[in-house]
C-alpha cells in the first residue's frame, strides 16, 4: 500500500521515487515526512507537500481492489517477481502493474516492434520472427499496438509460446480496442504489463516510456520496418 500510495501522488515519477527510496528505505516513511526533509532531496516544494499530505490520485485499498478484480497485481522493484534487467534501463518503474505470467520474460526477451501501418513485408517478417523466437523458448516483448507489435504477439501465441506485451496506459484500458480479446488471451498465456495506474489513458507523452519497459525486458529489439520519424 505504501509503495502504490506515493506511486498515486502526482509528480511523483521514477526519478523521485528512486530518490525517496534511496534516502529512507522504503517508501512509508516517506509519506508524511516533513516538507523540509523531502525538499532537501531535491523535492519541488509543491511536490514535497503532497507528499507530506499523501494527497493521492486514488486511495491505494482502491486501486488495489481495482487491480483484483481484474486479476492483476501490483509488483515492486523490490519483489522478486520483477524482471530483473529492468531494473538497468534508465529510471526504471518502481512498480509495474501486471496481468499473467512475467517470469517467462526474466531471462531476457527479444522485442518486436515496428510501424501501425505495416507492409504485407512487415507482416510477414514479424510473424516469423516471433514464431521462430516463440519455437525456441525466447519470450517475445512487443507493445500491443495495431501492425506490427499485433502481429508479433498472435504469432508467437500461435505457436505455443510465451509473450509480453507492455501498454502506455492503464490495465482496465483497452487500446486499441480491436485487441481486447489479445489482451485477454495474453494475460492468460504470458502477460500484459504497464507501469500506469488504473484510468490512465494512452497520450501520446506515455509511449516513449512504455518503449522504455519494452527494451528493459529484451536481450535484443528488433525493429521490423518503421518510418525515419516513427517512435
Amino acid at each position: 500500500l505504501d509503495w502504490l500510495g506515493l506511486r498515486l501522488i502526482p509528480g511523483v515519477g521514477s526519478l523521485t521515487f528512486a530518490r525517496v527510496l534511496k534516502a529512507y528505505g522504503a517508501p512509508g516513511p516517506a509519506l508524511g515526512a516533513p516538507v523540509a526533509a523531502l525538499t532537501a532531496l531535491g523535492l519541488r516544494q509543491d511536490l514535497a507537500r503532497r507528499v507530506h499530505r499523501r494527497e493521492w490520485v486514488q486511495d491505494p485499498e482502491r486501486e488495489l481492489a481495482g487491480l483484483a478484480s481484474l486479476e492483476a497485481r501490483a509488483v515492486t522493484w523490490d519483489d522478486p517477481e520483477y524482471p530483473p534487467l529492468l531494473k538497468a534501463v534508465y529510471a526504471p518503474p518502481p512498480l509495474l502493474f501486471a496481468r499473467g505470467d512475467l517470469l517467462g520474460c526474466h531471462p531476457g526477451g527479444v522485442a518486436l516492434v515496428g510501424s501501425r501501418n505495416m507492409s504485407s513485408y512487415g507482416g510477414r517478417v514479424s510473424a516469423d520472427l516471433a514464431r521462430d523466437l516463440a519455437l525456441a523458448g525466447v519470450s517475445v516483448i512487443s507493445g500491443l499496438a495495431r501492425g506490427v507489435d499485433t502481429v508479433a504477439h498472435r504469432a508467437a501465441l500461435a505457436a505455443g509460446g510465451h509473450t509480453v506485451g507492455v501498454l502506455g496506459c492503464g490495465l482496465d484500458v483497452t487500446y486499441p480496442p480491436e485487441n481486447r480479446g489479445l489482451i485477454a488471451e495474453m494475460a492468460r498465456r504470458g502477460a500484459v504489463v504497464t507501469e500506469f495506474p488504473l484510468g490512465t489513458a494512452p497520450l501520446a507523452g506515455h509511449f516513449p516510456a512504455r518503449n522504455r519497459v519494452i527494451s528493459g525486458l529484451s536481450r535484443a529489439v528488433v525493429v521490423v520496418e518503421a518510418g525515419l520519424k516513427s517512435g
